[in-house]
């Protein structure tokens, strides 16, 4: 079934793109970068190299015109810069043309028409004429300006939120260094620290091995070794047990707060694979190759999650296991990684909430950020067609931008008669 198409809106044409400005490639190749360059240089990949010539300078949008990044790379610049061979430039737009509005408008619609263009789902390269011959709806000048600015201020938003997620990280980090090796104590703490073996205050629970013919379509989540992830369980890949199986293996049903490892392959990147379950997580059966962690009373089972995951101890875990295949984390291997921890487990404990309070403040700025990017995507895709319409540019107006975007995330802007958003202007405070 051909997909419904919206009619251009009132006050907007239809136009192809080399109606609004001119198009043409670069000279260069990747191997012309010069660490530290004067200039930016675009090439075929996301990541800006520099280089210390520039042959443009003005105002342009870039977009790869083979490899990995076709179809999926854009670029905004206004200034001196040079790019591949093989980067699009799409510049001199017309006076009645906002290159920050296109930039928007190119990044929103080109990826469909690149994948629409080729039967096997991915395209290899670029042709001008892709670029040069797609068709775009376009309004009057102003009412570009204020859909670029809008879409600008939403970045801005998301910028300022992933900038605060990483100093929060990094600040969690320096905690971890401070509090997980007794160089900062906490007020009220003055105990002694004593080295133990890993393997001397905690142990493995094993997963049972449930066949695969006990699969079936929907039921009780089966927890696997795929989904465990670096410091959280992933679902993507999602397998079910029958729900009496709950009652048939209590000992295998995964609760809140409950850590698991991942005991074949469990360092990714320099990472150990474990995850604390959260309420989400819960009721799930644990499979073979996945170790579900037990504390005897010397050590808090949520200190130790975070002590299992400082970059020394993993990376000592990862010497052992050097040089099997496929390695395989058991727990006799624990006996030969070292610690020091805290004598007093009520220490323990303070470190161990510490280190949650960081963590549920990064999570919130997370599930934020991928609120802010959600709602950006809804009004991309609809401000650019003029599916929803700007306040000032329509009649009519009754809902303000917020409450649109509350509900446009899940697909269900209010808008009023005339597909208007509200009256409010648009922009994000992070």
């Amino acid at each position: 079934m051909s997909k419904t198409k919206h009619p251009i809106p009132e006050g907007w044409k239809e136009v192809k793109v080399n109606e609004l400005a001119k198009i043409c490639t670069g000279d260069k190749d990747t191997q012309n970068k010069i660490d530290d360059g004067q200039y930016p240089f675009f090439v075929r990949s996301q990541n800006i190299e520099r280089i210390n010539s520039f042959s443009f300078d003005g105002e342009a949008v870039l977009t790869s015109g083979d490899g990995v990044g076709v179809g999926k790379i854009y670029h905004y610049i206004k200034g001196k810069f040079d790019y591949h061979q093989r980067v699009y430039n799409i510049h001199s737009f017309n006076h009645d043309v906002c290159g920050k509005w296109f930039f928007f408008v190119f990044k929103s619609r080109f990826p469909k028409r690149v994948f629409s263009m080729s039967a096997k789902g991915s395209v290899d390269s670029v042709r001008m004429e892709m670029i040069s011959d797609m068709k775009i709806k376009i309004p009057e000048l102003p009412e570009q300006k204020a859909i670029a600015q809008v879409l600008t201020n939403f970045d801005e938003g998301i910028d300022l939120i992933s900038c605060k997620i990483d100093l929060l990280k990094k600040r969690k980090k320096g905690l971890m260094k401070q509090l997980l090796t007794g160089k900062t104590r906490l007020k009220g703490f003055s105990g002694e620290w004593k080295e133990v073996r890993l393997g001397d205050v905690f142990s493995f629970i094993g997963g049972y091995a449930f066949k695969s013919s006990d699969a079936i379509e929907k039921g009780a989540r089966w927890l696997k070794i795929a989904n465990v992830g670096i410091h959280s369980i992933v679902w993507n890949d999602c397998s079910f047990l029958p729900e009496n199986f709950i009652e048939l293996y209590p000992n295998y049903v995964l609760k809140k707060d409950d850590i698991v490892v991942a005991l074949t392959r469990p360092i990714l990147s320099d990472m150990l694979k474990i995850a604390r379950i959260k309420i989400i997580d819960s009721g799930a059966l644990l499979n073979q190759r996945v170790g579900k962690i037990h504390c005897n009373k010397k050590i808090d089972k949520l200190y130790l999650y975070y002590v299992l995951k400082l970059v020394r101890i993993v990376f000592n875990i990862n010497r052992m296991l050097t040089g099997t295949d496929p390695p395989n984390l058991s727990n006799k291997d624990l006996h030969f990684v070292k610690t020091s921890i805290p004598t007093d487990t009520d220490e323990q404990k303070a470190i161990a909430q510490v280190l949650t309070d960081a963590d549920e403040q990064i999570e919130l700025y997370e599930q934020k950020l991928k609120k802010v990017q959600k709602q950006k995507k809804y009004l991309l895709n609809k401000l650019v067609t003029g599916e929803i319409r700007l306040p000032e540019f329509a009649p009519s107006v009754s809902y303000s931008l917020d409450s649109s975007l509350n509900e446009g995330a899940l697909g269900k802007a209010p808008l009023n008669e005339g597909g208007c958003l509200g009256e409010t202007g648009g922009s994000y405070e992070a």
